[in-house]
């Protein structure tokens, strides 16, 4: 069993790297808090991706809060910066802090996120031990439950509408570093009156980070281009590899 703080720093750097699939696959984490590991090394990422989102709707404090409260600011902090992907200058703005302040509770967060995690790491050989059954197993059947219950409790809260803009920045800026080490360019060119994003942003931002991973694994250098136009009261995204030498990617237009 790692130390505590060990593993702290390693939901830190996690969090950091959470849209990087090709990153969290090296992640110590993966041992430590994914259920199924009879699955590949990419699938296994991606689990633990999940968890580490799923863990923020568990800090939701409920509509009563009140927005003075440290447990309100820190659900709200994490989920503009992971859940709508949205730049640490954005959530800054949002919560009206400064980026110093912004860093600090970010931090203070994280290490929450890690504690609950921890709990549950400790306990899983308690679990196991008295009830007869593989720690794996309740886990997995315990991730199965939260996600139910996430389900539900999201259908019942207040949606909020987000500028296409400021989910293509929040996309851009998580998916930055693993773009940067294939040496690939990202540009958005976004048309005029793109409507504003409700209860769908979370789902276009994954679908977004999802075919951009794709594009950015399957080739070397070159350029992608986000395209956005509304036509007939619709909203049209494409995404395309472009200046890419022919050996580097079979990839056209996804």
């Amino acid at each position: 069993m790692v130390l505590i703080d060990a593993f702290i720093d390693d939901i830190l750097d996690a969090y950091e790297h959470l849209y990087d699939i090709a990153y969290l696959c090296e992640s110590p984490l993966i041992e430590q808090l994914v259920a199924n590991r009879e699955s590949g090394a990419t699938q296994q990422a991606r689990q633990l991706h999940d968890l580490l989102l799923n863990i923020i709707d568990e800090l939701d404090p409920g509509p009563r809060a009140p927005i003075s409260s440290r447990e309100w600011r820190r659900h709200r902090l994490l989920m503009l910066r992971y859940i709508d992907g949205l730049t640490p200058q954005a959530v800054s703005d949002r919560l009206s802090i400064s980026r110093r302040h912004f860093y600090r509770e970010q931090k203070e967060a994280l290490e929450v996120v890690a504690n609950i995690l921890w709990g549950r790491i400790v306990a899983a050989p308690e679990r196991e031990s008295s009830e007869g059954r593989p720690a794996d197993t309740e886990r997995l059947e315990l991730m199965r439950v939260e996600a139910a219950r996430l389900e539900a409790a999201s259908a019942g809260q207040v949606q909020h509408l987000t500028h296409l803009q400021d989910v293509l920045e929040g996309v851009l800026s998580l998916i930055q570093v693993m773009a940067e080490r294939k040496a690939i360019r990202i540009d958005a060119k976004l048309g005029k009156n793109l409507p504003d994003v409700g209860r769908n942003t979370a789902a276009l931002r994954h679908i977004l980070l999802g075919l951009l991973s794709y594009l950015i694994e399957h080739q070397s250098g070159g350029g992608i281009l986000i395209k956005a136009f509304r036509q007939n009261n619709r909203l049209h995204i494409s995404l395309r590899s472009v200046n890419v030498p022919q050996a580097a990617t079979e990839n056209g237009e996804q």
